[in-house]
């Protein structure tokens, strides 16, 4: 069996410390990287460089992520991707993803308590939402050149061109 120790957090710093014990001999990947990062701790400047680029690499995916929320497709998770890999180095990106996290299931336990009706309005409105930004895009960019010309009513939309 793996025991690995609650995580410690000393004063001031908001990583978290594990400590294998020394009598379990099984060594898993995740140990190794526990190992690993531990060893990274260690040396101070290399620690900061570390936790700069987790924080560079865990900002640039949240960007992306709320560049795509308006658009179909997966624009939350890829914001959730980024705050979980800033949550692997900062206490309060940790703190804030478990609140995400509760606060979606309480959004998702209150809408499958909802009748049908309800329901039905909610994703109509999703579909509004995502039928405005399409809307909106076309109205400032234009129709694009790919799509065929035999598309219903996609060469009469206004555009801002």
């Amino acid at each position: 069996m793996n025991r690995v120790s609650a995580p410690t957090t000393p004063k001031g710093d908001d990583s978290r410390h594990y400590v294998r014990d020394p009598d379990d001999d099984f060594e898993g990947p995740i140990d190794r990287a526990r190992e690993w990062r531990e060893k990274i701790r260690q040396n101070k400047s290399l620690n900061a460089s570390y936790r700069i680029g987790v924080a560079v690499v865990g900002t640039l995916i949240i960007l992306a992520g709320l560049a795509l929320v308006p658009l179909p497709g997966p624009g939350w998770l890829i914001v959730f991707v980024g705050l979980g890999i800033l949550a692997s180095e900062f206490g309060w990106a940790r703190r804030l993803l478990d609140y995400a996290k509760a606060k979606v299931g309480a959004w998702t336990d209150w809408v499958q308590a909802q009748n049908w009706f309800v329901r039905i309005l909610l994703g109509l409105g999703c579909l509004a939402i995502v039928a405005a930004a399409i809307y909106g895009y076309v109205w400032w960019q234009g129709v694009p050149g790919w799509l065929p010309g035999w598309v219903p009513l996609v060469r009469d939309l206004p555009t801002s061109q």
